[in-house]
């Protein structure tokens, strides 16, 4: 057997492995609908009906409400120079946050493909990425702590989701310097003090990052305050633009 019917015997063994893993998966752990827990979906189609797209009518930056055309007083105060601009997929309520409730906390890391996906046909129907204009993706990263609780991170499973349709890499040029308490126990003004200096650029990445148009992607976007802290670090290590894109956006 030659080394190349060898190489595709291996894939082909590969991939049925691979469905056969899928199968029992499947079998063992059935998609459920985040929102009214119907089995063999991870949304019915009603509840998937109820999911709100972000629709972007206001601020020229974050998208947000009440600043047409202008940035708005938290993008002001938060993003310059360091975000180009930031979009949301959805609105963080009813079926897409009990969703990424139960990814995030509940250790369906699965789900966070489907959510990855359906983030991608929302920038392809809304032109929430600038055609062309990324070189990478870079995931909001977690500490290493939480990663041992949680078992993965949710923001790079949404990159690993992402990145391929968008025919770019995933680079992880980030990395916590510090395990902070989680942004949701915490007012506006306690989220900026809480990430503050919270992420280091990984010095194996500097060379890479010169120059480079990011899109740095997280779970769900609140003050802006993590965004804009990662990408102060980014900007440091000479990153070009930077655009952030979360799943969701909580108003």
């Amino acid at each position: 057997m030659t080394s190349s019917s060898s190489r595709s015997g291996d894939s082909a063994i590969r991939k049925i492995l691979s469905s056969l893993y899928s199968a029992a998966v499947e079998a063992i752990l059935p998609r459920t609908c985040a929102g009214c827990g119907r089995v063999g979906e991870w949304f019915c189609p009603s509840c998937q009906a109820h999911l709100r797209a972000d629709v972007v009518d206001g601020c020229r930056r974050c998208g947000g409400r009440g600043a047409s055309g202008r940035s708005c007083h938290r993008c002001q105060q938060l993003f310059p120079p360091r975000l180009n601009r930031v979009r949301a997929g959805f609105i963080y309520d009813g079926p897409i946050q009990r969703a990424v409730q139960r990814f995030k906390y509940h250790g369906e890391y699965r789900r966070g493909y489907d959510l990855g996906e359906r983030l991608f046909q929302r920038i392809e129907s809304a032109s929430l990425v600038p055609s062309g204009s990324i070189d990478m993706v870079v995931p909001v990263p977690l500490h290493p702590r939480r990663i041992r609780i949680r078992g993965f991170n949710q923001a790079a499973i949404l990159a690993d989701a992402i990145a391929p349709c968008l025919d770019i890499p995933v680079v992880s040029a980030l990395v916590r310097a510090r395990d902070t308490q989680p942004q949701v126990r915490l007012r506006a003004d306690q989220r900026r003090e809480n990430v503050e200096n919270a992420f280091v650029v990984d010095d194996r990445h500097l060379e890479t990052l010169g120059g480079s148009r990011v899109l740095l992607v997280d779970d769900v976007l609140t003050t802006g305050a993590t965004l804009g802290s990662a990408a102060a670090e980014l900007q440091g290590a000479g990153v070009s633009r930077i655009y952030g894109l979360t799943l969701a956006r909580d108003r």
